[in-house]
C-alpha cells in the first residue's frame, strides 16, 4: 500500500487515466469525427519533428545532445535509487507511527500527508545529490533549472500534446475493440479520490503533491539520475531515452489500467527527448507540471463523477 500511495500522485497516473475520456467520448454522438481529427494532428507532428530530423534515428549524433561527463554510471545509478528509496523509508516510517496509521489507513486525510511527505522527502534527497554531482560533471549535463525554462518547457508540452493525445484515443479504442468494455475516464484511485472529494481540504494536498512535488521529484529521479546512467552506460541518447521511458511506464504498472500506459509512454518520451535536445532540467519538469495539471484538470471536467 505504501508503494501504491507513493505512485498513486505519480507523473502520469492522472492524465493518462482522465485523457482517456477523449478516446472513451466514441460513445458519444459526433465523436468520430474528432477523434479522427486528433490521430491526424498527432500524426501530423510526428512528420513535422522526423523532418526537422528531431525524432529521427542518428539525429542526436547529427544535432547534438547533453555531455554528461565522466562520471561512472553507477554514480548516477545510485542516486537515483536513493531517491526512490528515500521516499519508500520516509513512508513507511510515517505509517509506523501509531497517530498516523491504525484506523485512519486510506484516509484522505492520511493519504495527502503521505504524498506530501514522501515527495517532499524525495525532492529534498534529489535536489541535494542534484547539487553535490553538478560540479562534477560538465555543464552541458543539463541539472541546474532556470527560469527561461519554463517557456521552453511549455513550447515542448504544446508540440507534444496532440501526440500524446492521440495515444489517448487510440488506446481506449483498442481496449473497446479487444474487451467489449468501454474504459473509466478516471480510472486512477487518487485521481478519482480528488473528482469525489472537491470540496475536502484535504485534496489539495493530492493536488500538490501530484503537480509540482511530484513532477520535479520523478524528472530528478527519472530523467537526470537513470537516464545520465543509461547515456554513460550506452554511449546512446535514443538508447537511454527509449530505456529510461520504458521503466518509468513500467514503474506505473498497476497503479494505472493497461490502456492507459501508452499515454505514459508518450509523456516520457517527450520529456526524455526534451531533456536530452534542450540540456534544460527544468524543461522536462514543466511539461510534467502542465500534463499532470492539464490531467487533474480534465478529470473534473468530466460529466460523470
Amino acid at each position: 500500500m505504501i508503494v501504491a500511495l507513493i505512485w498513486g500522485a505519480g507523473a502520469g497516473d492522472a492524465w493518462a487515466a482522465a485523457t482517456v475520456g477523449v478516446g472513451s467520448a466514441g460513445s458519444q454522438a459526433g465523436a468520430a469525427p474528432v477523434q479522427l481529427a486528433i490521430i491526424a494532428l498527432g500524426l501530423a507532428v510526428l512528420a513535422v519533428l522526423w523532418a526537422a530530423d528531431v525524432i529521427r534515428p542518428g539525429s542526436f549524433r547529427r544535432r547534438g545532445g547533453r555531455d554528461v561527463g565522466d562520471l561512472p554510471w553507477g554514480v548516477w545509478l545510485i542516486a537515483g535509487g536513493l531517491v526512490l528509496a528515500s521516499g519508500m523509508v520516509a513512508g513507511g516510517l510515517l505509517l509506523s507511527l501509531p497517530a498516523f496509521g491504525g484506523a485512519a489507513t486510506g484516509s484522505l486525510r492520511q493519504q495527502s500527508v503521505l504524498n506530501l511527505v514522501v515527495m517532499g522527502v524525495n525532492l529534498a534527497v534529489g535536489g541535494t545529490l542534484v547539487y553535490l554531482i553538478e560540479s562534477q560533471v560538465p555543464r552541458s549535463a543539463g541539472l541546474r533549472p532556470r527560469w527561461s525554462d519554463v517557456p521552453i518547457g511549455l513550447g515542448a508540452f504544446l508540440a507534444a500534446a496532440p501526440v500524446i493525445l492521440a495515444a489517448s484515443v487510440v488506446t481506449p479504442l483498442v481496449h473497446r475493440a479487444v474487451t467489449g468494455e468501454s474504459p473509466d475516464p478516471v480510472g486512477h484511485e487518487t485521481l478519482r479520490v480528488i473528482v469525489d472529494n472537491p470540496e475536502n481540504p484535504w485534496v489539495w494536498g493530492l493536488i500538490l503533491a501530484a503537480v509540482v512535488l511530484a513532477p520535479i521529484a520523478e524528472e530528478i529521479t527519472y530523467r537526470v539520475f537513470v537516464q545520465s546512467a543509461l547515456l554513460r552506460l550506452t554511449g546512446s541518447h535514443w538508447a537511454a531515452v527509449i530505456m529510461t521511458s520504458l521503466g518509468f511506464t513500467a514503474m506505473h504498472a498497476g497503479q494505472v489500467p493497461l490502456y492507459a500506459m501508452p499515454v505514459l509512454l508518450a509523456l516520457a518520451l517527450a520529456m526524455g527527448i526534451a531533456y536530452e535536445r534542450t540540456g534544460r532540467l527544468g524543461v522536462p519538469i514543466v511539461m510534467h507540471v502542465a500534463f499532470n495539471g492539464a490531467n487533474i484538470a480534465l478529470a473534473m471536467l468530466q460529466p460523470t463523477r
